[in-house]
């Protein structure tokens, strides 16, 4: 990357307060209420918004009828600012315990319980002193989370290909496994009891994850492809550990990845469906930003991480 000596210089002006206002102006889509968050005037926002576009060599304020948006520049530079400013943030923990780093993960629920595990009983064995913050969301909240820096690095299936703004330029990517879904019923429910269809099942009492979840997204596809309608759940839930134990009452059907499946059928009295069609819940990967790389503590894990995906 190479940056004008001449801009390079004008950043060196810039105060922390400066590098924050972009996403004070996002929020309120107004000079006047940004100054007014800020106590100050709104004179003085605008004279720092313009020593702040000046540093960056970019109009990163589009001023409309109805207040201010950011332009596409101003987007792409907050992006890295809140990256920045969470990264000051974790120095400052780091600051107060040098010796016992933090690192901020995230994970879906499916890598908690098939590869987190035995990643950070591998973390403890080899650098005890790392201690880890543990988030579970969906796909698209985790990485959201990791392109403006509120985690360090994620264990998620990958991103939807309609959703491209979710990836970004230095995400460095390493793959940990695929996972295919299983229809499975409880202990006496007559879907269990030979081959089934998609039409057959249809009309059960289903408890399936939400509609914006990776997997309920190709669940429905399969009904669609199929040139039918998706059914519609009686309970939704984004747990697969609730879908699952519904299904144990014998009054539901449910979708989840093989993997989990397979670990709660013998406890839980599950059948696996035998249904035509299946499709792929998508590829896990373990990913962070490139300027994480050279951070021990990040490097340990990752080693830990791919330890665990061999195991698995």
């Amino acid at each position: 990357m190479t940056t004008d000596p001449v801009l390079a210089s004008r950043i060196g002006h810039l105060r922390l307060r400066d590098l924050m206002l972009l996403d004070h102006i996002a929020a309120t889509g107004s000079l006047r209420r940004t100054a007014e968050r800020l106590h100050v005037t709104q004179p003085a926002i605008t004279q720092a918004l313009r020593g702040l576009e000046a540093a960056f060599g970019a109009a990163l304020v589009d001023r409309q009828a109805r207040g201010v948006a950011l332009t596409p520049a101003g987007q792409a530079a907050l992006q890295r600012l809140s990256a920045a400013r969470h990264e000051l943030l974790a120095a400052q923990a780091a600051a107060q315990a040098p010796a016992r780093p933090v690192l901020r993960v995230g994970c879906v629920p499916l890598a908690a319980l098939r590869f987190m595990p035995a990643a950070l009983a591998a973390l403890q064995r080899d650098a005890p002193h790392v201690r880890v913050e543990l988030h579970e969301a969906t796909v698209a909240p985790l990485w959201q989370a990791l392109g403006t820096g509120a985690l360090d690095a994620i264990l998620s299936r990958l991103p939807p290909s309609d959703e491209p703004a979710l990836m970004f330029d230095d995400a460095v990517v390493q793959l940990v496994g695929d996972e295919r879904f299983a229809f499975v019923a409880g202990p006496g429910h007559r879907a269990a009891r030979g081959r089934q269809t998609l039409r057959s099942l249809a009309g059960h009492a289903w408890a399936l994850p939400p509609q914006d979840s990776l997997t309920r997204r190709a669940f429905d596809g399969l009904y669609l492809d199929a040139g039918l309608a998706p059914p519609e759940p009686v309970v939704t839930s984004v747990s697969f550990h609730t879908n699952l134990h519904l299904v144990a009452t014998g009054r539901f059907i449910t979708v989840a990845p093989e993997s989990v499946v397979r670990r709660y059928a013998p406890t839980l009295r599950l059948t696996p469906l035998r249904v035509p069609a299946q499709r792929g819940a998508g590829r896990l990967a373990w990913v962070y930003r490139g300027g994480k790389q050279h951070d021990p503590a990040l490097a340990a894990l990752t080693a830990c991480i791919a330890e665990a995906a061999s195991l698995a």
